[in-house]
């Protein structure tokens, strides 16, 4: 800590970057500390204020300060309960509270939510025009992105999904685009969203391209060139070649890139830096690794400044019907990365209900839900890590098993709720997936299903016979 506080103390030269490094130094902290980059930041600026020797020194740090409230480091209760309110004068402890004021307001004024309340409820996305289609999904992007701090998407590339509550806001944009994905597919409806699409283009939203083109099926033969021509602009492996594939700046001007590429761009910049030694092990930085973190910092500003301003408003009808579609897709018709925390839940319930329940299974989900266990965190537990969220060896080998095979399109077990499920998924049933695992269907059940039964169950009766004998097809 010794090497920033020296940066940040440093007094301003026509012949050095004091201010870019001090700049970057503050903007940049998660990268450069371990922990809690937060109280580490206050911590350091209290020892600074009160080692400070003059009113001079006391005046410069005041710059420090105002760069810890713009990004997000400190808050107004800090300024007011510190050191800070008893060094200061007057003046300065108002500029102070009113740099506090402005970041909170700017938060305040962009949580408000305007609404189109429409009279019409939509049973199909064909009855939605594509251009309001398009609007609504750039409005609900915009409303995640301005949630996201800049301290936020930092500790979300540093983490890697690994503990996604500490970017609630980053982790529930990632699932928004999931479920634009999702609700592609489901549609099955190329021409549509190619439509969609091409409204999107002239948005300039290439996050939300980005999204359906990975969904689309059987795109149109006239249409596949400019799909291939888009996704060559969306997954451009860098910021910089998405900006050269689009022609340049100024055709760039306002675009939204996917945010992917800003990640990796991140990510591979972290990589190299660290290659000399990481500044979060050393406490130093060298001349090259200042050149990266210069380089960092301008694309963490593209990313804090993308998509600030949005002149749509959410017409509620879409969002029912958005969420409706999304909701109907049960954990079976996703990826096992895709799970959300509740999705994570309903497997572990569905993999534990038996004909004779032996799990303590609200426990377990419980302790599920206190770490935060998404999909992509669980595929990749061990046996040991599934314990730890109170499962006994039996059990946690139970859920490991049936982790290991959900993408493998295999059913080697027969004796619960997700076995079912399975079954279904694997013979391109899985719209009763859940249906069946509301109602506790276990494998041996199914051939014992009545007509009223699967009337119940809302199959449809071309299906009868097939769920009938699914338990036993798939044993020969």
């Amino acid at each position: 800590m010794d090497y920033y506080r020296s940066i940040l103390l440093e007094e301003p030269s026509p012949k050095k970057s004091t201010l870019v490094n001090q700049d970057t130094i503050v903007m940049l902290f998660p990268l450069l500390v371990k922990g809690d980059y937060i109280e580490k930041f206050k911590q350091l600026l209290v020892e600074m204020l009160e080692s400070a020797t003059d009113e001079e020194q006391l005046q410069r740090l005041s710059s420090i300060v105002v760069l810890g409230i713009k990004y997000h480091l400190l808050d107004g209760k800090f300024v007011r309960e510190s050191i800070i309110s008893t060094v200061y004068t007057d003046d300065i402890k108002n500029m102070l509270q009113d740099a506090c004021t402005v970041v909170s307001g700017n938060t305040l004024r962009n949580n408000r939510l305007s609404v189109i309340n429409g009279t019409e409820r939509y049973d199909s996305h064909k009855s939605i025009n594509p251009t309001n289609l398009a609007h609504y999904l750039v409005y609900r992007l915009y409303l995640y992105l301005k949630s996201i701090k800049h301290t936020e998407f930092l500790v979300a590339i540093l983490d890697e999904g690994r503990n996604p509550s500490l970017y609630p806001n980053f982790a529930a944009m990632s699932a928004y685009t999931n479920d634009i994905s999702r609700f592609v597919s489901n549609s099955r409806d190329s021409q549509y969203f190619i439509t969609v699409i091409k409204v999107l283009v002239e948005l300039k939203n290439y996050h939300i391209i980005g999204a359906i083109i990975t969904a689309l099926q059987d795109v149109p033969k006239k249409y596949e060139q400019y799909i291939k021509d888009l996704t060559r602009v969306v997954m451009a492996p860098t910021y910089g070649a998405f900006v050269d594939r689009l022609g340049g700046r100024f055709k760039s001007t306002g675009s939204i890139p996917f945010i992917g590429t800003l990640i990796t761009d991140i990510k591979h910049a972290i990589e190299t830096m660290n290659t000399g030694g990481s500044p979060r092990e050393t406490g130093t930085v060298t001349e090259g690794q200042w050149k990266i973190l210069y380089y960092i910092r301008d694309v963490v500003k593209i990313f804090a400044g993308i998509n600030r301003v949005c002149n749509y408003m959410l017409d509620f009808t879409i969002d029912q019907y958005f969420n409706r579609v999304i909701e109907d897709l049960y954990i079976y018709s996703r990826k096992m990365y895709e799970w959300t925390v509740s999705d994570t839940c309903s497997f572990i319930r569905n993999a534990l209900i038996t004909n004779v329940v032996l799990y303590d299974i609200e426990a377990i989900v419980q302790h599920v839900e206190q770490r935060q266990i998404e999909g992509k965190l669980l595929e990749k537990m061990t046996i040991d890590e599934l314990m730890s969220l109170g499962m006994n060896s039996k059990t946690a080998k139970r859920i490991y098993n049936r982790v290991a095979e959900y993408d493998r399109k295999k059913c080697s077990y027969y004796d619960s709720v997700h076995d079912t499920c399975i079954l279904l998924r694997n013979s391109g049933l899985v719209q009763y997936c859940k249906q069946f695992a509301e109602h506790e269907i276990l494998p041996a059940m199914l051939p014992l299903l009545t007509d009223e039964d699967m009337q119940t169950l809302s199959v449809q009766p071309v299906h009868f016979d097939k769920i009938r004998l699914l338990k036993k097809k798939s044993k020969k």
